[in-house]
């Protein structure tokens, strides 16, 4: 599965080939279609190990807090940290909506992923709600979280792709929350 992750996140679908995954993983290309029957089927494997893993430890942080604001807070902080030191996962995640654009078979898998997306942030949502948080706001239900998962992954899209900048974007995302929540 790394190996498969580390080719897409760094060559994409279309320039990755299953002789590519076999070398990087010590397979020969004939034992991966023991595990799998072709390139696109390793590809959907890869998204929902990933999908699962970040967005099942966003879930639990988001879970465990009481407030949305500190909800919001670990979710910049859980993702900033990522969830692998070359940022693979991130540059993978963050590839799907292209790949899917290229190739409807995937598109599926990012309903799925804006569904898991969107229940953290109605959770936000809720908890933001009856905590009284961003009570001037005039929104309709749903409206919140959609704001907030379409902030989240432009930040995520930005932090990711410009590295440099990530610590100052992520304070400024983090004031605008700030300066929202005391209104």
């Amino acid at each position: 599965m790394a190996a498969a992750l580390a080719c897409f996140a760094e060559s994409g679908f279309h320039g990755t080939t299953m002789a590519a995954v076999a070398r990087r993983s010590g397979f020969t290309a004939p034992a991966l279609y023991h595990y799998v029957a072709d390139k696109h089927e390793l590809y959907e494997a890869v998204a929902a190990h990933c999908i699962d893993r970040v967005w099942g430890e966003l879930n639990a942080v988001v879970e465990s807090l009481p407030t949305a604001r500190e909800q919001m807070d670990a979710m910049f902080t859980t993702a900033s940290r990522g969830t692998d030191p070359e940022g693979l996962t991130s540059r993978f995640l963050l590839s799907m909506p292209v790949e899917a654009s290229w190739e409807p078979r995937f598109a599926p898998i990012l309903e799925d992923r804006s569904k898991l997306q969107f229940e953290i942030f109605s959770m936000i949502e809720r908890t933001a709600r009856s905590t009284g948080e961003l009570a001037t706001l005039d929104l309709a239900p749903g409206e919140l979280a959609e704001i907030l998962r379409m902030l989240f992954r432009g930040w995520a899209f930005d932090a990711f792709s410009e590295p440099a900048h990530r610590a100052e974007r992520t304070t400024a995302v983090r004031h605008l929350l700030e300066q929202l929540s005391s209104s």
